[in-house]
């Protein structure tokens, strides 16, 4: 009897668990302000859409939010990153429920390698004259950074 009650009370804890995790589940994304030596930052545009963006992806399971982005970066784009970002803050992303939190790092030492690969679009952009399909938050986020004004200054 004690271990029918104790294997139902394990199983409904699991249960609430995965009902939890379900419905107030939190997304993990790293993105990169990566800029170059003339001072323009790199933004990506999606395959067959107008809209830009910074480089990055979302943080898989065990993975660290720094090496999330590396691994991105590296996969995805063929930048190696010669010296350790600096991660700028971690910031709430908006329409999404409050579910998905991104680190934004700044990115200053790389160097992109030839990519045979079908790789997404990407431009480098002067802070002063961003794209107009990049979201009015994140084109904040790069000025008022790129002009060393912090994060809740920002936000």
């Amino acid at each position: 009897m004690r271990e029918t009650t104790f294997l139902i009370g394990h199983l409904v804890a699991r249960g609430f668990q995965l009902y939890w995790r379900w419905s107030r589940g939190l997304r993990l994304t790293a993105e990169a302000c990566i800029i170059d030596d003339a001072g323009r930052v790199l933004l990506v545009q999606g395959s067959g859409r107008p809209d830009w963006r910074l480089p990055g992806g979302r943080v898989g399971k065990g993975e660290t939010l720094e090496g999330a982005l590396l691994r991105h970066l590296r996969e995805t784009f063929a930048i190696e990153v010669t010296a350790r970002p600096e991660l700028v803050w971690i910031y709430v992303e908006s329409g999404q429920g409050g579910k998905q939190h991104t680190g934004l790092f700044m990115v200053r030492s790389w160097r992109q390698r030839v990519n045979t690969a079908a790789a997404p679009a990407l431009a480098f952009f002067p802070h002063q004259q961003l794209p107009n399909g990049l979201d009015p938050e994140s084109a904040a986020r790069i000025r008022q950074w790129l002009k060393d004004r912090a994060p809740p200054e920002v936000c």
